[in-house]
């Protein structure tokens, strides 16, 4: 039966503390449901996104709903408490935390504003307590299918879809030998009563399960609740290092399947650099991505003729990283050679292809300079006849089976074009020289030869995409590299589920790694 309508609730007086990049991602958010704000900040002036900015004592009355969109806590505690010495009662403070509950606050008034409304009207302790409310029904039914058997939450966080394809088809496996329960934050699939949305802060505090499954190494469970992270790429290119340091750290008892010997060398690194507390487990796992993408794609184009087609598939360009270098990147350099392309080779098409958390944040209008020439590369090819733009999160196989050429810079899609195709990829670099000696002990800037081709110019790119198009570029992608470097290709879902069983009954496993054992040596 469909629910009636929440009654006509009018709104508070909304105001938006802060006025970073969160504030920005937010404020567009109630625009979008009709909703006006005024701003609280002690550095900007004048106006923020249009609208009235307010330090905390020029505020016009202490009255409304202050939606707190600050993503470090002691900043947030910090504008809560100027704002309750101006008079503000701490209950009409709403801290969101983070982008996930910003996400989940936008499904929530897409679902019912005026439920949404009148609830936010209401003296609130945090945003977990405004979720619950707005929720109670579909936490009543997650408590009433507890049915004696092993319950796992697989978890999935953030606005490029939680990485939830990189299991490839171990979640339905899993629905065959236990209790699934699936925890988002953007909810794709209304229809699966398995499906809860739930943003970042609910699913840390919420512990009845037996295990989490996690797509990628996120903070996204409670400390004390047994947790296997997939890591969801062969080479992690650590330009956030600090936050993954912090995440590989969230869990007392972690188990993180390893895709790739590389990446195995890289975790037991960072456990020795930091020395870690936690008991860390590192499982020579494989990449159930990969081993689903193989399947599919040898089933649906392993026949199919390229054509004189090209993608453009950029790193994840729209944030700053704190240990970024410029060679690391392509996107400035991309307004450029991707016109001269098209130009030079009149029968060239072209697939831009952004990361998928990219394409979510384009609607944001952030100020940094990759971003907004990502953006102008979008509105560019949005009105080429030759170009598309290939926004599909969930696959890439359909532009891969069309296209000669991959040109990237350092994203690790190259691998997977390389081992589903075929085909050799292009990584440009301004100067792959300073790339090697900022990174030195990163094995996928060491690794590139092996599978892909490397160019400093438009020139030398040029050559490539002439020889891409005359079917003359080198085919030969490495296919014994990628046999000696991932693990268990082609059946590491298999091994998944065998891993699994093995952490609920609490056995060692022979074949891991376990941290606490390196540990004591070092000690």
């Amino acid at each position: 039966m469909t629910p009636a309508p929440s009654p006509h609730v009018e709104e508070p007086g909304i105001y938006l503390v802060g006025a970073g990049s969160f504030a920005r991602k937010l404020a567009v958010i109630l625009r979008k449901f009709g909703m006006g704000f005024s701003v609280v900040d002690e550095v900007a002036k004048g106006q923020f996104e249009g609208a009235v900015v307010y330090s905390s004592t020029s505020l016009p009355s202490p009255h409304g709903l202050f939606l707190i969109a600050i993503s470090m806590p002691e900043y947030a505690q910090a504008a809560i408490a100027r704002l309750v010495a101006a008079g503000v009662p701490e209950t009409r403070c709403l801290p969101l935390g983070s982008d996930s509950a910003a996400i989940v606050l936008e499904q929530m008034l897409a679902e019912d504003k005026m439920r949404a409304l009148k609830l936010l009207a209401e003296p609130l302790t945090d945003f977990v307590d405004f979720e619950r409310r707005f929720f109670a029904e579909a936490y009543q039914c997650l408590d009433a299918r507890r049915d004696g058997s092993a319950v796992i939450g697989l978890y999935a966080l953030g606005r490029g879809g939680g990485y939830i394809e990189h299991l490839g088809a171990l979640p339905q496996s899993l629905q065959n030998h236990y209790q699934l329960n699936w925890f988002t934050d953007l909810l794709t699939d209304k229809s699966n009563e398995a499906f809860f949305l739930m943003s970042q802060s609910a699913m840390q505090r919420y512990s009845d399960v037996d295990l989490v499954i996690s797509a990628h190494v996120f903070d996204c469970s409670p400390r004390q609740t047994p947790k296997l992270s997939f890591v969801h790429m062969v080479y992690d290119f650590l330009l956030f290092s600090d936050q993954t340091y912090q995440h590989l750290q969230a869990s007392d008892l972690h188990y993180v399947f390893v895709p790739s010997l590389a990446s195995m060398k890289m975790h037991q690194n960072i456990c020795r650099e930091l020395n870690l507390n936690e008991q860390v487990v590192l499982i020579p796992g494989g990449y159930p991505k990969h081993d689903a993408n193989l399947r599919q794609y040898k089933a649906l184009y392993e026949n199919a003729v390229p054509e004189d087609l090209i993608i453009y598939a950029p790193t994840l360009s729209s944030l700053p990283a704190k240990n970024e270098c410029d060679e690391s990147y392509s996107i400035l350099e991309a307004e450029v050679f991707l016109k001269e392309l098209l130009a030079t080779h009149p029968q060239l098409k072209l697939i831009i292809r952004p990361h998928p958390e990219d394409m979510a944040l384009v609607q944001f209008s952030l100020a940094h300079p990759r971003a907004e020439a990502l953006r102008r590369i979008l509105h560019w090819a949005a009105g080429h006849p030759r170009c598309e733009i290939d926004d599909d999160k969930r696959s890439y196989l359909a532009s891969f089976s069309r296209a000669k050429l991959l040109i990237t810079d350092t994203a690790s899609v190259a691998f997977s074009f390389a081992l589903l195709t075929g085909r050799r990829p292009v990584f440009f670099s301004g100067n792959h020289q300073t790339l090697c000696e900022r990174y030195p002990d990163n094995q996928f800037i060491t690794d590139r030869p092996y599978f892909g081709d490397c160019v400093e110019s438009a020139a030398e790119l040029n050559e490539r995409v002439e020889l891409a198009l005359n079917n003359k570029m080198n085919t030969s992608a490495g296919q014994a590299f990628f046999q000696r470097t991932l693990y268990n290709l082609g059946r590491s879902e298999e091994y998944a589920l065998e891993a699994i069983r093995y952490i609920l009954a609490g056995e060692r496993h022979p074949d891991w790694w376990y941290w606490q054992d390196h540990r004591r040596e070092s000690e």
